[in-house]
């Protein structure tokens, strides 16, 4: 797979040049370092020449100042804000630099799960009910606040629109809890869906369909559902089964619904679905999919690299690919642009030669 696209990109005979930016300015930053790191080492591993940038702050002169000399390629370990939203990919775009992941548009709207909502389910993939919280969704206690209203019977969740990591998320039990929020980030109610946790890692190199590296359920026994905490601290972490125990058609319908997101998206090479699956449920009304993630963590603890080699994908081939993909569309791109300006060209040459 690997060699294919090695061969169809035409890479230069020295090892690229990449720089890997990890760490940012959101909540996830440890994780990014984490999996900055280990992508580091499966790159230096396969024979490349790789920096590492530890962007501490939002400041773009020090991004700037990182990119010189210019790489050859970005590999963009950031989650959340600033990474994970296509701000990143926007600017090396502007600078000519091929970055990793998904590009611009679908990277932003993955990232906002009101708008993946609204842009999947005229799909056919179900979702939770949710409603955005607003200033008149809110009443203010202290430095605080709380809901003005309750838009759901409990159990429901409170969550930030786009962070990642379960980063804020609060799972409210009663009716008369009052959770606690802050203004920081901007905020959402969504429906409680109890049940089982599954997770579909999507797989896709440049010229290829796309693939389901299969399903792991998680199962939070440590903690009251999977935070935080359940997914990167060892003591407390949960669960992860795998290749999950499942009904055949419900297990083919959580895979077919990962690569209609990811391909409906345009999420490029591997993104990452999540599932809530009520077994009281009537069939066509207990499975819904959470969320997508076009930055799946890269951890030691995280779910695609363990997918990914159950399905027979070594985690450096994995890495790398994301590497070549991007070298590969850039090329591609740059094709592109050649024929479309020697057509422009030759039409303005020969409008010319008629005026004459």
């Amino acid at each position: 797979m690997v060699d294919k696209l090695l061969k169809a990109s035409q890479i230069k005979d020295k090892p690229l040049d990449i720089l890997v930016i990890l760490g940012g300015v959101s909540p996830e930053h440890e994780v990014s370092r984490q999996t900055g790191e280990a992508c580091a080492q499966a790159l230096r591993a396969r024979g490349y020449d790789v920096r590492i940038f530890d962007w501490r702050n939002r400041d773009v002169r020090e991004l700037l100042q990182a990119l010189l000399p210019q790489p050859d390629l970005v590999f963009n370990a950031l989650h959340g804000t600033c990474g994970e939203d296509g701000c990143l990919y926007g600017l090396l775009e502007c600078c000519a630099i091929p970055t990793t992941h998904s590009a611009t548009l679908a990277s932003s709207i993955a990232m906002d799960k009101m708008m993946t909502k609204r842009l999947l389910q005229p799909t056919g993939i179900r979702f939770p009910d949710s409603e955005k919280l607003n200033a008149d969704s809110l009443l203010k206690l202290g430095e605080e606040y709380t809901l003005a209203h309750q838009p759901y019977p409990a159990p429901y969740i409170v969550k930030p629109i786009a962070q990642g990591s379960s980063v804020g998320v609060l799972r409210v039990l009663t009716d008369s809890e009052k959770p606690r929020l802050t203004s920081e980030f901007p905020m959402m109610v969504e429906r409680y869906i109890p049940g089982r946790e599954f997770t579909v890692g999507v797989f896709q190199p440049s010229g290829e369909p796309s693939r389901a590296l299969g399903i792991t359920e998680i199962v939070a026994s440590a903690t009251e559902f999977y935070d935080y905490n359940a997914k990167y601290n060892k003591k407390l972490a949960a669960k992860h089964i795998f290749p999950a125990k499942l009904e055949a058609g419900l297990a083919e319908t959580m895979c077919n619904w990962s690569k209609l997101a990811h391909e409906s998206l345009g999420c490029k090479v591997i993104s990452r679905c999540d599932f809530r699956y009520n077994p009281q449920q009537a069939e066509g009304e207990n499975l819904y999919m959470l969320e997508i993630n076009t930055h799946p963590g890269m951890t030691d603890m995280s779910l695609v690299p363990e997918q990914a080699r159950g399905a027979g994908i070594e985690f450096e081939e994995m890495i790398e690919t994301l590497v070549l993909d991007a070298w590969h569309t850039r090329a591609r791109d740059t094709r592109a642009r050649d024929i479309r300006a020697r057509d422009i060209r030759a039409r303005v040459g020969t409008s010319q030669g008629r005026q004459a």
